[in-house]
């Protein structure tokens, strides 16, 4: 495993509070005038010492804004809830328009890596899991193009949305 050197996001730096699992989480308010709106993180991984099979480890979980959403729906629905439901139901076309709502509005924890020879960030792949309650502990197998013995990762998410606890750089050696 290789520690985390440095972490910055809006509020400056946050290194300490993702170097260790020991849920002193680091999150954000939703922006009050855009509750779609984006911020980056920027980690940067010195002395790695293997280059192959990289992995981002990440322990994370949602704050309470896909509850907030929900429940705000069920009250905007006042008494027809029951009917909205009833019809979501026996609807297939409309359940499949609202097919991965939240998610898809507010995105994942989305995984960039810089890449020296284009001089551009590289997308991997997303972090998703629904649920504020218990941490998800996930892995997500990187893509380099080159030999560095410093990793430069970004990470874009949803204002509000996300509590991360722990970020972490290794290697993998099989799935289980």
């Amino acid at each position: 495993n290789y520690v985390l050197n440095s972490a910055k996001g809006p509020e400056g730096d946050i290194t300490s509070l993702l170097r260790h699992q020991d849920r002193n989480e680091r999150f954000s308010l939703a922006d009050e005038n855009n509750l779609k709106s984006k911020e980056e993180i920027i980690l940067t991984f010195s002395d790695v010492k293997k280059n192959q099979n990289l992995g981002l480890q990440i322990t994370f979980r949602q704050t309470l804004m896909t509850t907030y959403f929900i429940y705000s729906a069920l009250d905007y629905a006042g008494g027809k809830v029951s009917d909205y439901i009833a019809l979501l139901e026996s609807d297939p076309e409309l359940l499949n328009m609202l097919h991965g709502g939240i998610a898809k509005e507010l995105g994942k924890v989305d995984i960039y890596v810089w890449d020296e020879t284009s001089e551009e960030w590289l997308f991997q792949d997303g972090f998703y899991e629904t649920g504020p309650i218990a941490l998800n502990h996930q892995i997500l197998p990187l893509h380099l193009n080159q030999y560095s013995d410093s990793v430069k990762i970004k990470i874009v998410l949803n204002k509000g949305l996300w509590r991360l606890d722990h970020i972490g750089l290794t290697n993998i050696i099989k799935k289980v």
